[in-house]
């Protein structure tokens, strides 16, 4: 059995590209898209990261962060897998909340697609 390869990018710069890979930080994901009833309407897709932030890096306010200046709400998330040399996205979106937490030296991400 082939397992995929994940892909987490975000997009730091104002071209609306997610160029940064940060998927070895990523601890946690939940991606949720789709219906939620097989005759519903079609419901805005969200996906909530939880990143290790040991570092600072995904603090908007921790100055000494790597990205610090760069990281804000409506940068772009896309999350793409990787099976058998075939790249699917699972989920392109935008930031809407960056939430660290300093005890856990943790950051939970919450990103909407357009459908928002």
């Amino acid at each position: 059995m082939t397992i995929p390869a994940y892909y987490v990018k975000l997009g730091l710069n104002d071209d609306d590209t997610p160029e940064t890979e940060i998927g070895s930080y990523v601890l946690d994901m939940n991606i949720k898209r789709g219906r939620s009833q097989e005759l519903g309407g079609v419901e805005t897709g969200s996906c909530t990261l939880v990143l290790d932030n040991q570092d600072g890096r995904f603090n908007p306010e921790y100055a000494s962060g790597a990205y610090y200046g760069t990281l804000e709400l409506s940068n772009k998330v896309q999350v793409t897998a990787v099976l058998s040399a075939v790249t699917y996205y699972l989920f392109t979106g935008y930031i809407t909340k960056i939430a660290p937490d300093v005890m856990s030296r943790t950051c939970t991400i919450t990103c909407l697609d357009l459908f928002n």
